[in-house]
């Protein structure tokens, strides 16, 4: 054995000790984000209590136990791959279970339901009424009298009902168990006079299914909906927007962007080719700034040049996509974006008609930068789907203001509005939850520029009628915003002082919804 010199081993034990310093402990999760992990671990099964923001023991466990089973390193603390990962889960399983707003009028309650479990809906004298297709599973929204205390007692000791869970905190109430050969949970929450809740019942042989239901419809379940925050207790909606760097969504047809410094971009599909040239602007004070040129062509022969000299922007795009499968070509799309406030993105569409040549569509402006085509019903025809600007500055500011989505198909040379079809409703089911949420925590739900969206939306869904209850017993009849019509068609000059009409909001609101083609 060799043994190290006495005077080496002196010198390490006198030798000073240095400090390490500590590794700084990582920054704690916004409250935004850690409702959207807590809602994604719901739909995983891993977490089934209150969704509040609040990284506990009970957070770590249900972390623990997803990294466990997507093989990850397990530590209780989610990673950005942990929240990218569970980010596709969540959307994945809400379109599955078609999870969408829905609103009791009369109850004034306002909650998140998965309609693939529970596509039957009714009314009666308790409030709305959800069931499944086979009537084995039901949900009873409902109102009542008491308090939380008390209905949480009559929950529990309702006869025949064998309870394994019952929790009475944070001002809500879940009772849970099975009554013979079926399973229930009961939920409530409110203060007293203002308890609201539902019941729902389900074969005791899909626990699985409905009791992870059960937990997200009580974490989305809004008993005073319009109630708005405080400076003392902020809200947040679920998002993982800066939880992770998303890899970049891949497009699924050809598209390319110039500027003034990338001046040449080139794309093709099948036998089209399309280049776009940025030509600088001479004026020396507009150095970004150019003229677009579209250059198509078909299997190698030009067929159209476009210079438009009065476009000149600092960013350009090109995309070649399917638009109208009836004309045998894809079709070719030039944005430019123009500046200023809240503003546009130019769209304009090159199509190929019938005797061969190319006809220009000028599609108009569009509120930001949306990502336009979209195949929204899967049938390999794109369409052009972005906001509805008409509802910006309607009825409320424009930062006040909130949109559904337009859906427009190609046919020929003719841009259509198609978002009342059947098919693509469920654009429209998904559009509802997030944007909800995102207007509750602004306490924005009853402003007059959240609501006519509300309903507009609602429409296309084909369930309309609470969301029209839901405006008039909610909106700021202070905001006379967009109220005036006038009983004269409009000229240049506006119109005239005596044939303006005084209109309450919701007669407008209907106005404007009708003129819009909802």
């Amino acid at each position: 054995m060799r043994f190290l010199p006495l005077a080496f081993l002196l010198a390490v034990a006198s030798a000073p000790v240095i400090a390490q310093d500590k590794p700084p402990a990582p920054e704690p999760l916004p409250t935004a984000i850690v409702l959207a992990v807590q809602d994604a671990l719901i739909w995983t099964g891993d977490f089934d209590g209150i969704a509040d923001g609040k990284p506990g023991p009970a957070f770590a466990a249900a972390v623990k136990q997803f990294q466990t089973r997507e093989a990850k390193p397990v530590t209780g603390t989610p990673t950005p791959g942990d929240m990218w990962r569970l980010s596709q889960i969540v959307d994945e399983a809400k379109k599955s279970a078609d999870w969408r707003l829905e609103i009791d009028g009369p109850n004034d309650v306002v909650l998140g339901l998965p309609r693939g479990l529970l596509p039957d809906a009714s009314r009666n004298a308790e409030g709305r009424h959800f069931q499944s297709s086979d009537g084995t599973a039901q949900l009873q929204i409902f109102k009542a009298k008491g308090d939380l205390a008390s209905v949480h007692a009559a929950a529990k000791g309702k006869a025949g009902r064998a309870v394994n869970r019952a929790e009475l905190k944070g001002g809500r109430s879940l009772v849970a168990g099975t009554d013979g050969q079926s399973g229930f949970v009961d939920f409530a929450t409110g203060p007293k006079g203002k308890v609201k809740g539902f019941r729902l019942t389900y074969p005791v042989g899909q626990i699985g299914r409905f009791v992870p239901a059960a937990i997200a419809i009580s974490n989305n379940f809004y008993a005073d909906p319009t109630a708005r925050p405080s400076e003392k207790a902020p809200r947040a909606a679920p998002s993982f927007d800066g939880a992770f760097n998303a890899p970049e969504k891949g497009r699924l047809y050809p598209f390319a962007t110039v500027t003034a410094q990338e001046p040449q971009a080139q794309i093709t599909l099948g036998p089209v080719s399309a280049r776009l040239t940025a030509r600088k602007v001479e004026d020396p004070d507009m150095a970004d700034f150019f003229d677009p040129i579209l250059e198509i062509q078909v299997e190698g022969q030009a067929v159209l040049t476009v210079e438009d000299k009065d476009r000149q922007t600092q960013d350009a795009g090109v995309r070649a996509v399917e638009l109208d499968p009836t004309n045998g070509l894809p079709e070719v799309l030039l944005t430019t974006f123009t500046g200023g406030a809240h503003c546009c993105t130019t769209l304009t569409i090159f199509t190929v008609r019938t005797d061969g040549s190319w006809a220009r569509v000028d599609a108009g402006d569009y509120d930001g930068a949306p990502d336009f085509p979209q195949d929204v019903d899967g049938d390999g025809r794109y369409e052009i789907v972005a906001p509805d600007n008409a509802f910006y500055y309607a009825f409320d500011c424009y930062a006040c203001s909130y949109a559904p989505d337009k859906i427009e198909r190609l046919d020929g040379d003719t841009l259509n509005d198609v978002s009342a079809r059947p098919e693509f409703r469920k654009v429209f089911a998904q559009w509802l939850p997030p944007t909800w949420a995102y207007a509750w925590a602004e306490g924005a739900v009853s402003g007059n520029g959240f609501l006519p969206a509300l309903v507009a939306a609602s429409r296309r869904i084909g369930e309309s009628e609470d969301a029209w209850t839901f405006l008039k017993a909610h909106y700021d009849k202070n905001n006379d915003t967009g109220i005036e019509g006038c009983s004269f068609p409009l000229g240049d000059n506006g119109c005239p002082p005596d044939k303006i009409v005084k209109r309450t909001y919701p007669e407008a609101v209907e106005t404007f919804l009708r003129e819009q083609g909802y």
